[in-house]
């Protein structure tokens, strides 16, 4: 069975014979004990405006989307593959080439506490829609593990900013946990089978669970005599597969591609002794992103949830590229603050797998955040300046509590100390889109969105000029790459701090163009790629790079791995394994003081990601309920 065809029809997914969601405060009564109102909810949940929208200006965009429950699930890979083919007369598909914007935070606080992306993100598109701007949002699935135990917000939004089904995003209902959990689970059974066969001798595959039990990260099965781990959905392997596969072909050539053991010290890979076929197949329509609303209509992906302090932190790339073709502005969220999922968008999606470079972005926090602790008063100008040293127009978001609202006047006039972009403001609980909608003159001015043709095309925002004569959008200059240490103030030129009006980024291209400045950073040796990360990302130049005795071991291990794999270490993507809520070994020193240590280092083959554990904070696979 081919991905394409699965998902066609509605689940059950308490397993009734029935389906519960068909009369949604019925559901809502079974599934919480509280009756929830699903807002918008419709007889057909692709007969809604947006989806209507949608389906008018791509007709054949329809036949790609089936129901599934009370939201629709989204062939991506068959609408790509047909976006590539000609239209018969030689010509490309009608597709628009939307702009990103990339939603991400200050460091939280506390591993716990979010600074309420989610919520930014649906008010963001919300308003620009009010603004009459095409804005669609790509959001990751909420994980169980941290949404259900009500450490954090629903990871869905609140109050007028928040899906119209928020509770099937929560409890996991899109899919896309349970099947890839499945089907990890699944690959560990067919190790432990070629252990018994003897095509192995040691597993290398984790098993997972969406809800943490720290008690069986490292287990032994089979009496004992066989080692292994467990690790929490959205940190697997084939979580991060889905991430970044775009076709079904791509996605079986990575789950060949795993590290399913090792005999006799030699790594075989999974496509040695496993049919991909059949992994693919319970994966089913976890590849599809989710098409949801949110309360007030505008239409949002959720596709995949990998965490950010462990694993990728960005919606699948398929669903990006999707919106991208159907929208002119695409707001994606990267998961915690800026040094984990904006600095993996920037750094893997982008760098290595030719994800849009964002046209703008948007860092959300807390007034409290700024005030709460003087010693990490630093981190935020630290995110918003590197981000604009990357030539990434950079607005703050500050989301207010209740009884914040006077504090406004204050707010304003330290973002304008800090020499930050007109800041945006509001309760976005309480007031949604509607609370920040007349505030986006200069963060438009930015995205040029509203601009003149010339400017639009120049920013491959023209996207109905590209589908109908078929033009190619244009690269641009980008700015040099930033300096080894960021002063709160530097990559900001006078003219920019204040007016928002600088230079529009390039646009949102086709992954086989590449981008000047912004090239692949695979090959250089792993060690000068970490520091590289570690200076721009967290201001900690080399030669504060500290190496954790063991490190070496760990990462001369994972080299011969690799080398016996026949692949080279430094041609993998390196991703950060760090505490969510801290940026060096001790955020509170003074700036010369501060230091990043190297613990270890894991590869996961099939994603061609090699992970590298850093600092000395807490690095478990979920923070720690509090």
């Amino acid at each position: 069975m081919a991905v394409s065809d699965m998902g066609q029809k509605r689940m059950d997914p308490l397993g009734t014979g029935t389906d519960p969601l068909s009369d949604p405060l019925d559901a809502g009564a079974k599934l919480s004990g509280t009756a929830v109102k699903l807002a918008g909810t419709a007889a057909d949940p692709l007969d809604t405006p947006a989806q209507r929208a949608i389906f008018s200006n791509f007709p054949d965009f329809a036949r790609f989307v089936v129901p599934y429950g009370q939201l629709g699930k989204i062939d991506a890979f068959g609408y790509l593959d047909f976006l590539r083919s000609s239209d018969g007369h030689g010509l490309p598909r009608r597709r628009k080439y939307g702009k990103v914007i990339l939603v991400t935070a200050d460091t939280p606080l506390k591993a716990s506490r979010g600074e309420g992306k989610t919520t930014a993100t649906i008010a963001l598109i919300d308003a620009l829609r009010a603004r009459g701007v095409d804005a669609a949002a790509v959001l990751r699935q909420p994980s169980m593990g941290i949404t259900a135990a009500g450490s954090k917000g629903g990871a869905s939004g609140g109050g007028k900013a928040s899906l119209s089904h928020a509770e099937l995003a929560d409890w996991g209902l899109t899919g896309e946990m349970a099947r890839i959990a499945d089907a990890q689970n699944l690959l560990v059974a067919f190790c432990e089978k070629a252990v018994d066969d003897g095509v192995l001798d040691t597993v290398m595959i984790p098993r997972v669970s969406e809800t943490p039990s720290r008690s069986l990260r490292s287990i032994a099965v089979d009496g004992g005599k066989l080692p292994e781990r467990m690790v929490i959905t959205p940190a697997s392997e084939l979580m991060q597969i889905v991430v970044l596969s775009r076709s079904e072909s791509e996605l079986k050539t990575r789950i060949r591609a795993m590290l399913g053991g090792a005999r006799g010290g030699i790594p075989v890979q999974v496509g040695d002794f496993v049919d991909a076929d059949r992994i693919v197949r319970v994966i089913g329509n976890a590849v599809q992103p989710a098409s949801m609303e949110t309360a007030q209509g505008s239409p949002v992906y959720v596709h995949c949830g990998p965490f950010a302090n462990v694993s990728l932190g960005i919606p699948g790339l398929a669903a990006v590229d999707l919106a991208c073709a159907l929208h002119d502005v695409v707001v994606v969220e990267a998961g915690y603050g800026a040094d984990a999922g904006a600095q993996k968008w920037l750094d893997i999606a982008a760098r290595e797998y030719g994800a849009p470079w964002p046209s703008a972005a948007v860092v959300v926090t807390r007034a409290t955040t700024w005030r709460d602790d003087p010693a990490l008063q630093w981190r935020y100008p630290f995110h918003v300046s590197r981000l604009e040293s990357l030539g990434i127009p950079a607005f703050p978001l500050i989301n207010l509590w209740d009884g914040e609202d006077g504090e406004i006047p204050a707010l304003r006039e330290t973002a304008s100390a800090l020499h930050f972009r007109d800041p945006i403001i509001g309760n976005l609980f309480r007031d949604g889109g509607e609370g920040i909608e007349s505030q986006l003159g200069s963060f438009l001015d930015a995205l040029a969105v509203l601009g003149d043709p010339a400017q639009s095309a120049r920013s491959g925002q023209s996207a109905n000029s590209h589908a109908q004569n078929g033009s190619q959008p244009v690269e641009i200059s980008l700015p040099p790459e930033p300096s080894s240490k960021l002063s709160p103030s530097s990559g900001l030129s006078e003219a920019s701090k204040f007016s928002g009006n600088s230079q529009p980024s390039e646009p949102s291209i086709p992954s086989q163009l590449s981008a000047p400045g912004r090239s692949s950073r695979k090959g250089i040796p792993l060690l000068d790629n970490l520091r590289w990360i570690i200076s721009h990302a967290y201001g900690v130049p080399a030669g504060r790079v500290i190496l954790k005795d063991g490190f070496e071991d760990s990462l001369e291990s994972a080299r011969s791995l690799c080398d016996q794999a026949g692949i080279s270490i430094d041609d993998l993507a390196v991703c950060a394994v760090k505490s969510p809520a801290t940026m060096t070994d001790n955020d509170s020193l003074p700036e010369g003081q501060r230091t990043v240590t190297l613990k270890k280092v894991t590869v996961n083959m099939g994603a061609g990601i090699v992970s590298v554990n850093l600092t000395t904070s807490l690095t478990t696979p979920m923070p720690k309920i509090v």
